[in-house]
């Protein structure tokens, strides 16, 4: 019994540990597309000035300062 329950424990962390993997990778991929999606509001915002307009709207404004 005592066999059987370490192995389904040893089984679990396994699992966990795959879990923990994938989900590590998706954050680093989730962190790469933040990135892009901040370099082309830079891109957005210095081509909008270069066309003088200067009025960023306030949600642009919360997107590249928020959790930066």
């Amino acid at each position: 019994v005592a066999h059987a329950k370490i192995r389904l424990l040893e089984t679990r962390v396994d699992g966990l540990v795959n879990q923990e993997a994938q989900l590590q990778s998706e954050v680093k991929t989730l962190q790469q597309e933040r990135t892009e999606l901040q370099q082309t509001v830079s891109k957005l915002k210095d081509l909008l000035s270069s066309l003088g307009i200067n009025s960023p709207c306030p949600e642009q404004e919360n997107l590249t300062t928020s959790n930066s």
